[in-house]
Order: C-alpha cells, then structure tokens, then sequence
C-alpha cells in the first residue's frame, strides 16, 4: 500500500511552533507507528502551498525523526535562493506572531496564503507512487488532481458549534474542509463525541465515518509512583507538590476558571503551574499569585518530567474533539480532573474525576479531593494506567492500516 499523507500541518510547525499541536503530534506518531508494517509505503506532501511545501523540506532536512517519510515536493526552490527563502520566510513568520490579529501585514499573509491555496490545487502531481491521499487536517484537493481513493481525518467541530470563539475567517476556513469532502471519501473521526458532531452536521455522510481514538506512549516503569521536584525556574516545575494545567490561551481551555478554583480552595502545600499559556491572555494576565506559574511551551522531553511529578491534571475543557493531555497524563499514572462533556467522559471512562467544567466549585472540591486523600490518588493513578493502556500510537495505526486496506 502506498500512502501519502497531506502533511503541511508538519511543514508549519516549522516557522510556527504553536501549530505543533494535537494535530501535528497525531500524524508524527501515527505515521511512525506505521513503519513497522512493511506492507506500508509512506510519502509526506504539502499542498497547500509553497510556504507549508518549504516548511516540511526544512523539517526532512533538520528533524528527520518527526515525519522519516519520503517527500514529494510540488514546490522547488533553486538551491542557490533556498537558504535565503528559509531565513526570510521564517523572519516573516516571526513577525507576524507580534501583530495584532487584523494587522495589515496579517491580512496580506491571509491573501497571499489562500491564493496559493487556490494555485497549488492545480498542480498536477504524479501520483503514480501513491495509492490512497490522506489529509490530517487541511480540505482534500480537487479530485483531479488526487488519488481515487481519499481519507480525511476530522479533529473536532469547534468552530461550528462554538463561533463564538473564533473570528469568521477562520469559519470559513473550516467549512471550506468539509465542502472538499466529497461522497466517494472516507472520514476518520478521533472520538465518537466527534462523529456524532460531524455526523449532525452532514448526516448523507455517515457511512462514509470511521473512529480511530488516537494514543500515547505507555509510561516508563516506576513513573506512577516517581516524585518529581525540581528547583522553580522559568522553564521546570516548582519545587513545592503542584497541580498541573496543560492547555494554550483558548477560552475553550477554561484556564480562567482553573485559575479561580485554585484561589478559591485551600491548597497550602500546592502551587498551581501552567504549561502551553502564556499568562499573557485576558483570562490570566491580572494574576498576581505567586503560587501559579506559567511556564509558556516547553520541550517534550522535560513536559514529560514535568508531567510524572504533578499531584493531577486539572483539565476541564469546555469542548474537545479527543483530550490528548488527558491520555498523556494516565499513560504517566497521573490523577486526572477533567469535563463531564464532549469527547472526554468517553476518553477517560472511569479513570477520572468528572466535573462539570462551568462550576468552579465543582473545579475546586475535586481538586481538595485529591488533593487531601492519598488513598484516592493512589486508586486514580491505577485506573490511568489501565485506561491508557487501551489508547497507544501502535493500535492507532494499526487501525489506520485496516481502513487503508479496506479501502485499497
């Protein structure tokens, strides 16, 4: 089987970090995992245009191990201009993540983008080394120029069901993704929570859906019961026990009311430390608390650290498509506190506790729980290990490689 991925979610990554999310880790890992069946041939492609073609060439080139696939490029650059297009490009990207959200410079990027949108949809490809196209995140390409047979994963359906969180661009932006999904495609869903979304949104294009939950790694042995205690320094965890929230600035991520619930409960002995905000969004950026620290991204391998020594994760998303920290933080045999909504009951089964995430007292009394009795964190930390053990990247791709060829 020969499968080609759209990967120009990797090739952003590259000039944009914050694009190095759910998404990008769920291709990275998957299309890892899918080395090991030798019936399977990969290629990685951009496109969707010259700017996300450029970024994955960089990340073939300096990052091997995140996508080891072999790269078909629709866009070249001389190799006398390329390192100067690298460097200016990547300043450019760099610029644009200080500019207000509707900065000249912003819109002109947004222009410029979709109308290399637009033009790398008809750049003939030569798909002969490529049976099936499968798309992570970004809208399928005209057929004409696409294998026949096409498989688009769909992470959530945020921006319809909550507008309000985003600017009508990027709604128009995401409806563009489900109008280039056509009836002879097929459709990967993350989670059932997704599904049904999806399935109510476009209901002529149920039998076209499957669920593949994504994964984690299992847990190094003995990081259940490890304690972690680092000094506190801008970039590792606090020395004190602490609470962990994992999550960017999105309203959806619910940080302002983990915020409150942590101020309002009584938590003498732990610190609250944030990881992925910045403390710079409008639901945290007045708090002057000194026992919450944010500490912004921070490389894998040290999140991992970070990860294993927290008390539990307090994460009561408002909406998501799967809940990948939620995984992450069982398969370490961390406690879990987490939303009662969406995909999340679903993903933690009984190995969490379930809050309504709209209650700040629900937040803080589950948070006291654990907080206060050994003996439950001891039986959450068992029940992680065993709920996470049902979602690893090996069954994820496995279960890629069936729909693969049950499609070829």
């Amino acid at each position: 089987m020969r499968i080609v991925h759209e990967a120009s979610v990797i090739g952003n990554g590259f000039f944009e970090p914050k694009s190095r999310s759910g998404v990008h880790r769920c291709l990275c890992e998957t299309s890892r995992a899918l080395l090991h069946w030798s019936d399977v041939t990969q290629a990685a492609v951009a496109l969707t245009g010259p700017h996300a073609a450029l970024g994955l060439s960089e990340v073939q080139r300096h990052e091997p191990h995140l996508l080891p696939l072999l790269l078909m490029e629709p866009w070249r650059w001389p190799l006398g201009i390329h390192g100067d297009v690298v460097r200016t490009h990547a300043a450019w990207a760099a610029s644009l993540r200080h500019d207000p959200r509707y900065h000249p410079r912003r819109i002109t990027t947004a222009l410029v983008t979709r109308a290399w949108d637009w033009l790398a949809s008809s750049i003939p490809l030569d798909w002969q080394d490529g049976d099936l196209l499968h798309s992570w995140f970004f809208a399928l390409p005209p057929r004409a120029c696409s294998p026949r047979r096409r498989v688009i994963t769909i992470h959530d359906l945020i921006p319809l069901r909550h507008p309000e969180w985003f600017p009508s661009g990027d709604m128009v932006f995401f409806r563009s993704i489900l109008d280039s999904i056509t009836g002879e495609d097929h459709i990967i869903c993350v989670s059932e929570a997704t599904r049904r979304d999806l399935v109510a949104e476009l209901p002529h294009l149920r039998p076209k859906t499957h669920v593949i939950h994504l994964g984690a790694h299992p847990p190094t042995p003995g990081s259940a019961t490890q304690t972690v205690h680092v000094p506190r320094t801008p970039h590792s965890a606090t020395a004190k026990p602490y609470f962990l929230f994992l999550g960017t600035d999105e309203p959806r991520k619910n940080l302002r009311r983990v915020i409150e619930a942590y101020q309002t409960g009584h938590f003498p002995h732990h610190d609250l430390l944030v990881v992925g905000a910045t403390g710079n969004a409008a639901a945290c950026q007045h708090t002057a608390d000194e026992r919450i620290t944010f500490l912004g991204r921070v490389p894998d391998q040290e999140l991992a650290t970070i990860l294993q020594g927290a008390t539990a994760l307090v994460y009561p998303s408002l909406y998501e498509g799967f809940g990948l920290p939620v995984i992450e933080a069982m398969a370490a045999g961390v406690p879990v506190i987490t939303s009662s909504t969406s995909s999340l009951p679903e993903i933690s089964g009984e190995a969490a506790l379930l809050v309504d995430p709209c209650s700040i007292t629900a937040i803080s009394q589950a948070m006291s729980q654990i907080a206060h009795d050994a003996v439950l964190r001891k039986e959450l930390s068992c029940k992680s290990l065993e709920q996470a053990a049902k979602f690893t990247w090996s069954r994820t791709a496995a279960l890629h490689r069936d729909l693969y060829r049950s499609l070829l």
